[in-house]
C-alpha cells in the first residue's frame, strides 16, 4: 500500500556501546534499545507491532520517481532469500502485514495478536526474515510480472477512482518542476508497466543498508529481551554502507511564477478549487520550524480571526463549510500553503477563488492576535499531552519521527518548544504567504457524459 501525499542520519551500528535512553509517559515508555532499533513498552497491549522502516522512498530513485521504492515494497514482502526463509504473507499468517511507501521512506509494518507462540518467538521470526530482506533475495520472473499487477491495480484503484487525483497531480508538477519530490510514490500506470524486477534491485542495493533502517516495536517486552533478539538477528550485517547521494535533498528551486490549472473529470461530483503556494522563510533548527508550523496549522484550521473560515465567510460573506488550509514543511526554510474548498451551490466560482487568492495576498495584515496565538498553543500542547497517554497513539508517531531521521532524544521534546514560539515567528509567517513564491491555483469541473 502506497502512502500517495507526502515526509536518517544514524550512527554505526554497535549494540555493545548503547546507553538506553528512555523517554517516560504514563504507565508506558518509549525507549531506544540500540542506535537501530526502538521499544513502545505497553503493558497492556493485546497485540504486538513492528515495523521496519527503511530511510529512501520515491524521491531518491536514481533518475527520477518512477515508482520503484513502491514496487520494491511489493517485492519484499512476496519474494523469497534462496534459503530458508519463505515469502512475508505466508510466513506471517495471521498476522496484519502491510507496508506504505513515500517521498523519502518505505516501511513494512506487521501487528502480531498475542498466541501461545510468545512473543519472544515472533520477534525472532520478524527480525529474522527482515535481515534477510536486507540482503539480496530471490525475484522470480512470474514474481516479477505479479507484483506489477497488483500494483497497477492498486494505482486504479487509488488513483483512477478518485477525481481530483489529475488536478492535485497535475499541480505538484507544477509548483516542483523536475525534482523528485513533485512526484507521487507510486509512479504513472505506463511507468509501472515498464517496472522490472532489475530496477528493484538496483533501488535495493543502493539504499537497504542497516546504517539506512530503523525499527519501531510496540508491546509488551522488554528492551533486554528486544535487544537479545535484534542483536542475535542483525549480528552479521554490515555495520557501515556507502550510501549515494540523495536526490530528495536536492534543493527545491522556487521562483515567483504563477499558473493556472482547470480540469474537467467526469468521475468529479463537485466543482472545487485548490490553490498551494511554495515560499521560503529564512532556515532555522528543525524542531523550531516544526513547533512554529504546529501552532500555525492550529490557528489555519480554527474559525478565529487570521483563519481562512474568518476571511472568507465572516469578512468576505461568501458561506462554506468546506474550507480548509495547511501548512507543510518540505525542506529547511521552505513550506507548501494548502488551501482548498468546495464550490457550493449559489456561488461563484469566481468569487470564492479569488477569496482563496486574497487571503495569501493580504496574509500579512491578517497576523492573529497575541490572545489567539497564545490558545493555540495552549491548544496544541493540550492535544499533544493527550496522545503521550496511549501507547497506542505514541507509537506510529514515534515511526514517523524515525523515518523523518529526527533523533530519539528529541522525540516528546514538542510542547518544549511550542512554549518558545513567539507571536513575531508567527506574524512573520503570515507575512511570508504573501511573499515571492510560485503559486498554482487549480478548479476540477465535473465533466457533462455525452447524451445518448
Amino acid at each position: 500500500m502506497t502512502r500517495l501525499l507526502p515526509p536518517l542520519r544514524w550512527l554505526p551500528f554497535v549494540f555493545s556501546s548503547v546507553v538506553l535512553l528512555v523517554a517516560t509517559t504514563g504507565a508506558f515508555s518509549q525507549v531506544q534499545v540500540s542506535e537501530r532499533v526502538f521499544l513502545v513498552e505497553d503493558p497492556q497491549a493485546s497485540a504486538l507491532d513492528f515495523q521496519m522502516v527503511v530511510r529512501a522512498g520515491c524521491a531518491d530513485e536514481a533518475g527520477g520517481c518512477r515508482g520503484i521504492a513502491h514496487y520494491l515494497e511489493h517485492l519484499v514482502l512476496a519474494g523469497r532469500d534462496g534459503k530458508s526463509e519463505n515469502a512475508a504473507l505466508p510466513t506471517f499468517r495471521g498476522m496484519m502485514s502491510n507496508g506504505w511507501t513515500t517521498s523519502r521512506a518505505t516501511a513494512y509494518t506487521h501487528r502480531v495478536p498475542v498466541s501461545s507462540e510468545g512473543p519472544k518467538a515472533t520477534l525472532e521470526r520478524l527480525f529474522r526474515f527482515y535481515a534477510a530482506r536486507l540482503r539480496p533475495f530471490e525475484i522470480t520472473r512470474e514474481l516479477e510480472a505479479r507484483e506489477r499487477q497488483i500494483v497497477l491495480q492498486e494505482y486504479d484503484w487509488r488513483l483512477g477512482s478518485s477525481p481530483a487525483a489529475p488536478l492535485l497531480r497535475k499541480i505538484d508538477q507544477q509548483l516542483f518542476g523536475d525534482h523528485p519530490l513533485g512526484s507521487w510514490p507510486i509512479g504513472h500506470r505506463n511507468e509501472i508497466l515498464g517496472l522490472k524486477a532489475a530496477d528493484a534491485k538496483a533501488f535495493h542495493e543502493s539504499w537497504y543498508h542497516l546504517p539506512n533502517v530503523v525499527f519501531a516495536i510496540r508491546g509488551n517486552l522488554t528492551p533486554e529481551l528486544v535487544r537479545e533478539v535484534a542483536e542475535k538477528a542483525l549480528a552479521d550485517l554490515p555495520t557501515s554502507a556507502a550510501l549515494p547521494p540523495r536526490p530528495s535533498e536536492r534543493a527545491v528551486e522556487v521562483d515567483a511564477a504563477r499558473m493556472d490549472i482547470v480540469v474537467q473529470e467526469e468521475k468529479a461530483t463537485q466543482r472545487s478549487i485548490v490553490l498551494r503556494k511554495l515560499f521560503r522563510m529564512p532556515e532555522r533548527e528543525e524542531m523550531a520550524e516544526l513547533a512554529m508550523l504546529t501552532v500555525l496549522n492550529q490557528m489555519l484550521a480554527s474559525r478565529l480571526p487570521g483563519s481562512l473560515h474568518d476571511f472568507v465567510v465572516e469578512r468576505r460573506k461568501i458561506p462554506n463549510e468546506s474550507l480548509s488550509a495547511s501548512l507543510a514543511r518540505i525542506q529547511p526554510g521552505l513550506f507548501l500553503l494548502d488551501l482548498r474548498a468546495d464550490i457550493v451551490e449559489g456561488i461563484d466560482s469566481a468569487v470564492l477563488a479569488g477569496a482563496l487568492e486574497d487571503f495569501q495576498r493580504e496574509a500579512g495584515d491578517l497576523a492573529p492576535s497575541a490572545r489567539n496565538i497564545e490558545r493555540m498553543r495552549r491548544r496544541s500542547i493540550e492535544a499533544m499531552s493527550e496522545r503521550s497517554k496511549a501507547p497506542e497513539r505514541v507509537y506510529p508517531e514515534l515511526v514517523q519521527w524515525l523515518a523523518a531521521g529526527r533523533p530519539f532524544s528529541e522525540f516528546g521534546r514538542m510542547p518544549v518548544y511550542l512554549e518558545r514560539v513567539t507571536d513575531a515567528e508567527i506574524a512573520a509567517a503570515y507575512a511570508a504567504f504573501s511573499g515571492p513564491g510560485r503559486l498554482v491555483s487549480g478548479v476540477l469541473i465535473p465533466k457533462e457524459r455525452a447524451r445518448p
